[in-house]
């Protein structure tokens, strides 16, 4: 074994991310590892035949290494080299075949799969397939962690205790994989029609007698008034996620309950191409990141068309079923229609909370004068130390 050259965030058994020197290990250490829970036999050099229960695969082995000068410090990948291409294809006719990245800091240890779908179409000498600090830490916290990128690569991450689960979710495949609370975000969103225009999307909620029927930021009222309808319809399972009902002044001020977890979460809709994704109050995050506990985003981001630029008449049919004299009012911000393209779920925790801006709006004033609370805002440079679970829009 040999030390990185800089330190930068490990995860170490407890969970705890520190500030220290990475572990590279050599290719008779990984398989030494491997070798204290599967029955292993060495093919060749990075290609290691293991059984487990019965259950027979090939896995080609990398480190997990920091990426390197000017990366991120959070950031951690493998290299998929060149002869991973060829080998695969002469292994894959009879046995699985996995891209296993070993990561090892002290005491920890978190085996890393790596979907191959995409790096057996790059024919590039050498790829990255990169994982980040949070996903090591639930894993080593959790047993495991299952996240699928935008462009619907999976990344599955799991400690010692969770190797019986890897097995059953990818090789014998006899679990599904995706983990029940993204699946049922993952039917709503995909539920959904693709182009939002807001006079039809006001029109549903005036005719629902929906509580949030006149909001000017239509696009959110309309994402929460769609969801109480996935609850109404059950298509999403209200034993899983449900509406949460904030009562009383000191109300968590979030609009999801996961009851299983006992955690809360927020939807969100999110302009492609701004800087942030703008949160609640600092202080209602805060509360419920205690004792261990995470609070989830389920972020809809979308292309936008604005009304000013389409006549105003998202603005006009507005203002007029409010009975407002002045018709163009709000119309520098409203929105004419927008194109859902993929949602994120982002959860945030006590280790990840630090990587946000928690000031945001912090001294800020209304037009009556009052203070505001300070909010979290998610920089969007930072998002992969957030997102555990993505997904493209279906046509």
């Amino acid at each position: 074994m040999r030390l990185g050259n800089l330190k930068v965030e490990q995860v170490n058994e407890l969970g705890l991310i520190l500030d220290d020197f990475g572990e590279i290990l050599t290719n008779n250490e990984m398989i030494e590892i491997l070798s204290k829970h599967f029955t292993v036999v060495k093919i060749k050099q990075g290609v290691v035949k293991c059984t487990y229960n019965e259950s027979t695969f090939i896995v080609f082995l990398k480190n997990v290494s920091y990426l390197g000068t000017p990366h991120p410090f959070y950031k951690k990948r493998i290299q998929i080299p060149a002869w991973f291409l060829s080998e695969y294809e002469h292994y894959s006719s009879n046995f699985p075949v996995f891209f296993l990245g070993i990561y090892k800091y002290q005491d920890n240890v978190v085996f890393v799969i790596f979907d191959n779908s995409k790096y057996l179409k790059n024919k590039a000498n050498n790829s990255s397939a990169h994982i980040f600090t949070h996903d090591l830490r639930r894993a080593t916290l959790e047993g495991y962690t299952y996240r699928k990128d935008i462009r619907g690569n999976i990344l599955f991450a799991f400690n010692r205790n969770s190797i019986s689960t890897f097995v059953s979710m990818f090789v014998t495949k006899t679990v599904i994989s995706t983990p029940a609370l993204y699946s049922e975000f993952e039917k709503f969103f995909q539920s959904l029609p693709v182009e939002w225009n807001g006079i039809e999307c006001y029109m549903d909620m005036i005719e629902a007698n929906f509580s949030r029927k006149y909001q000017p930021e239509w696009q959110s009222s309309y994402q929460e008034f769609m969801f109480e309808e996935a609850i109404k319809s059950k298509l999403v399972n209200e034993e899983i996620v449900s509406k949460h009902l904030n009562r009383g002044k000191d109300a968590i001020d979030l609009d999801l309950y996961f009851k299983p977890s006992d955690e809360y979460g927020d939807l969100k809709m999110h302009t492609i191409g701004s800087s942030a994704i703008i949160g609640n109050k600092t202080e209602t995050i805060l509360k419920c990141i205690e004792n261990n506990r995470s609070v989830y985003y389920v972020v809809f981001e979308h292309t936008t068309k604005l009304d000013k630029d389409n006549d105003y008449t998202v603005t006009e049919f507005w203002n007029c079923t409010r009975d407002k004299t002045d018709l163009r009012s709000y119309s520098g911000r409203m929105k004419n229609s927008i194109t859902l393209q993929n949602m994120l779920v982002l959860q945030i925790n006590s280790e990840n909370i630090r990587y946000l801006n928690a000031d945001f709006q912090k001294d800020f004033t209304n037009s009556d004068g009052a203070g505001r609370t300070a909010k979290i805002a998610i920089p969007k440079k930072l998002i992969n130390s957030f997102v555990v679970y993505s997904s493209l829009k279906n046509p």
